[in-house]
């Protein structure tokens, strides 16, 4: 195989595992989360922050205002949706993390569709790595 074919392939192969990388650091994360997020809040949606993805699809990100031990918060959610999920004033609860009230998600929401994208994305992107090492050699 000529030499810049094998040079395409290897940054082709760093691309697919840096997104594994980030795929499996985002798991972890929301695995830990879902552990250290213990105290709920009731959170108040107050906007909506929107991102234009490459494919032109808009995602809606909530804006939630919450108030903890008298101290005031007003942050962007982390996950966005197809759509505007709640409308505008609507009463969220949060389970934060006391050590940092940053830190929370949507108490009942159902992150099993999150999980199965960011696996998916993790092996993919394992996979390719595995292939293009495959083919290299």
């Amino acid at each position: 195989m000529e030499t810049k074919y094998k040079i395409m392939l290897g940054i082709g192969a760093l691309a697919c595992l840096a997104l594994s990388i980030i795929c499996l650091y985002k798991i972890i994360n929301l695995i830990n989360l879902k552990k250290k997020a213990v105290s709920c809040v009731q959170a108040t949606v107050v906007n909506y922050r929107t991102h234009e993805n490459s494919d032109k699809r808009t995602s809606y990100h909530p804006i939630f205002h919450y108030h903890i031990a008298g101290k005031e918060y007003t942050d962007p959610y982390e996950f966005g949706f197809n759509y505007p999920y709640w409308e505008i004033n609507s009463q969220v609860t949060l389970k934060y993390n006391p050590d940092n009230q940053l830190q929370y998600y949507i108490e009942g929401f159902n992150f099993r569709k999150t999980y199965i994208l960011l696996f998916v994305g993790f092996l993919l992107g394992l996979g390719f790595v595995i292939m293009l090492g495959y083919c290299v050699i």
